[in-house]
């Protein structure tokens, strides 16, 4: 990760890395580390200096009624089955999730 965040640029259908259509198809996904989230408003002022952040409290905090769903999330390890369905063909997303979940 460059500092907390990972942008992936998905390849287009058409790319001979790439033998299946995604929803993700000629995009920049952008993964931001839970573990950073105190500094999200930094990384997105940086990688795009036009954008207005207005950080908000935290959601376990504005609604304590979803706070255990939310941890849930937050803590959610992938399974080796639901990788595949994710990363697809692209090399550089298998590669993210290799390296992030060692």
């Amino acid at each position: 990760t460059n500092g907390g965040y990972s942008i992936l640029n998905y390849p287009s259908s058409s790319s001979p890395t790439s033998r299946t259509a995604s929803p993700f198809t000629n995009c920049q996904l952008l993964f931001l580390r839970m573990e950073d989230s105190d500094n999200w408003s930094n990384i997105l002022s940086n990688l795009s200096p036009n954008l207005v952040v207005n950080p908000s409290p935290a959601r376990a905090d504005r609604c304590p009624a979803i706070a255990t769903h939310y941890h849930a999330i937050k803590n959610y390890k992938l399974t080796e089955e639901e990788k595949p369905l994710i990363v697809g063909d692209n090399v550089d997303a298998a590669e993210y999730f290799e390296v992030y979940t060692m």
